[in-house]
């Protein structure tokens, strides 16, 4: 289990975490500048596993397999009307397996991702989309959060669109968008997407 530590306090290590041992306080977890990392397995993300390559005849147990290791700190400075603006800086890397479209094979697809987090109390403290920042996203909590369920939402986010080799040389040759030297297609652009849609068969 990683509990959730002070800058300087070096007992928690990256140990295999249950994603239940993660729902934190989130006013503690931010005004002491408290940070938790840890490793989570990928099978055990409930949402995140339907994205993820598990065999035609897998077993009932069959747990898709990866890692993730996570680094989650807090920090609450006050802002220019002088209330604190509660902040998660979040850092996961690490690796799942996907499955390719086109060959049904699983190709291993590396995470290295890095997001920046606002918590507001409620949806009234959202600012409207076209005044939040490039840098930085806003969510709901307001006791409680669950750090896991924020790791696995941003790795989510992260996934390919159509991952595998072949795949990304068609959403390119339909997109504009290349492959990555991985072999991974870059996420295209929502309007470059519909625009290959509409294209008539040739």
């Amino acid at each position: 289990m990683a509990t959730p530590k002070h800058p300087g306090d070096t007992t928690a290590g990256h140990a295999a975490t249950d994603s239940a041992d993660l729902v934190v306080n989130a006013d503690s977890f931010t005004r002491l500048k408290q940070i938790a990392e840890g490793t989570l397995a990928p099978g055990n993300m409930e949402r995140l596993s339907e994205y993820l390559y598990a065999p035609e005849e897998a077993p009932e147990e069959y747990a898709p397999e990866g890692e993730l290791h996570y680094r989650i700190r807090g920090s609450a400075p006050l802002g220019a009307d002088g209330r604190e603006t509660r902040r998660l800086a979040l850092e996961v890397r690490g690796w799942v397996m996907l499955q390719d479209q086109v060959t049904l094979k699983p190709v291993r697809y590396e995470i290295k991702l890095a997001a920046k987090l606002v918590l507001a109390r409620s949806e009234e403290e959202m600012p409207p989309l076209e005044a939040e920042s490039d840098d930085e996203d806003y969510i709901v909590a307001d006791r409680e959060i669950d750090l896991a369920q924020l790791v696995e939402d941003e790795v989510i986010l992260d996934l390919p669109m159509l991952p595998g080799g072949d795949a990304a040389r068609e959403m390119s040759d339909e997109t504009g968008n290349e492959p990555d030297a991985a072999g991974q297609a870059k996420k295209p652009s929502p309007f470059a997407v519909l625009s290959a849609l509409k294209k008539p068969n040739s």
